[in-house]
């Protein structure tokens, strides 16, 4: 299960994310923002937006599902290097 966005296919990614991340994080600054394609998924291509937050940076993958479904989204702990 996925949190349903009821926002259109034209809606900027910016505004997207801050749906996605309004409930669980407080502040967040969007730090990267690229087109993925993710194999075995149809259609296979995906948002990923590098975030940093209180809780460190995430990974936020973004998908629209048409008007009755809206965006799919997924929040992903981005591993750094160390």
């Amino acid at each position: 299960m996925f949190p349903i966005i009821k926002l259109p296919a034209t809606a900027l990614t910016e505004d997207v994310v801050s749906k996605v991340l309004e409930r669980q994080f407080g502040s967040y600054k969007i730090l990267k923002i690229r087109q993925v394609h993710i194999q075995g998924s149809l259609p296979d291509l995906y948002t990923a937006v590098l975030v940093q937050t209180s809780a460190g940076d995430k990974i936020v993958l973004l998908k629209y599902g048409g008007e009755a479904v809206g965006w799919w989204s997924r929040i992903y702990d981005a591993k750094t290097s160390a």
